[in-house]
C-alpha cells in the first residue's frame, strides 16, 4: 500500500499535536514543499512542511518556543535491531533496541 499525501486539513491537525504554538499561514502542498508559518511569539518564517512535522519550531526564539512536551516515539528498523527515538524538548534520544 502506497503512502498517500496528507490533505491540508490533515497536516494542520497533526501539526497542532506536534507543536500547538505554530500556525500555518499558507497552503500545505506536500512534506517536501515550503510552507509559511507563524509562531505565537509573532515571528513568521518559511520552512519545509517536513521540518515542522519533525518537531522543529520557531527559529527566532528556539529556546522559548520549542515544545517541551514529550513528542511521539519513533522506532526505526535497522536490520537486526531497532532504534528507538524519543523526542523530549526538541532533543532526539536514540536507544538501540534488540529486535
Amino acid at each position: 500500500m502506497a503512502n498517500r499525501k496528507l490533505t491540508h486539513q490533515e497536516f494542520i491537525e497533526r501539526l497542532s499535536i506536534i507543536n500547538p504554538d505554530i500556525t500555518v499561514t499558507s497552503e500545505y502542498n506536500g512534506m517536501h514543499e515550503k510552507i509559511e508559518c507563524r509562531c505565537n511569539c509573532g515571528h513568521e518564517w518559511t520552512t519545509s512542511a517536513l521540518s515542522l512535522a519533525n518537531g522543529h519550531g520557531c527559529p527566532k526564539r528556539f529556546d522559548d518556543c520549542r515544545d517541551q512536551r514529550t513528542l511521539p516515539t519513533d522506532v526505526i528498523s535497522t536490520g537486526s535491531s531497532n532504534l528507538l527515538n524519543t523526542k523530549l524538548g526538541g532533543v532526539n534520544t536514540w536507544q538501540n533496541q534488540s529486535a
